[in-house]
């Protein structure tokens, strides 16, 4: 059933304070996710030759690209994975282990070398953490939204909810500047 007279006062003030901590954190998260992904896109024509040199220059761009698809590939197995122990363990746990996975794996991806450098490891590499960002980015937004929706007092979730999933306008907002 509905209830038709929820104000925001008819909430304990440490409950709605504790949601609101909760989503806004998972809002910078998700912003944060979207906005390397947004960037890696971005970058795209500039550091495709650099990790896939070739003859054609669209050949490049387009195995560049497939690392995107691989990130893909590998979230299935992270929601698997990452939700198993969110479950056993416990989801703030693993929702930080997502996040401090995530932040490495895309601060790792600056500091890689380049094929001119070492060959063909810095495209294995670059795969690689691609496929850890995808991995760990299913554990950091079914783990935030999950315990968004377990914090929120009833009545709100749907609002601290749209909290959460406003990261991701925020993540392209900030990739705009």
């Amino acid at each position: 059933m509905i209830e038709k007279n929820i104000t925001f006062k008819s909430y304990k003030n440490e409950d709605f304070t504790n949601a609101l901590k909760i989503s806004v954190s998972a809002n910078l998260g998700w912003g944060f996710e979207l906005f390397d992904l947004v960037v890696y896109l971005y970058v795209t024509t500039t550091i495709a030759p650099l990790f896939f040199p070739s003859s054609s220059y669209i050949a490049s761009v387009l195995l560049f690209l497939g690392t995107l698809v691989l990130g893909y590939f590998a979230r299935p197995i992270g929601a698997v994975f990452l939700g198993h122990f969110g479950d056993k363990i416990g989801r703030k746990s693993i929702w930080l282990v997502s996040l401090l996975g995530m932040g490495i794996a895309t601060v790792s991806m600056g500091f890689l070398p380049t094929y001119a450098q070492v060959g063909v490891l810095a495209t294995v590499l670059l795969i690689a953490l691609r496929m850890s960002q995808g991995f760990f980015l299913a554990g950091e937004w079914g783990g935030g939204q999950t315990i968004v929706n377990e914090n929120s007092p009833q009545g709100l979730r749907g609002f601290f909810s749209g909290i959460q999933q406003g990261g991701a306008a925020l993540g392209l907002i900030f990739d705009l500047l």
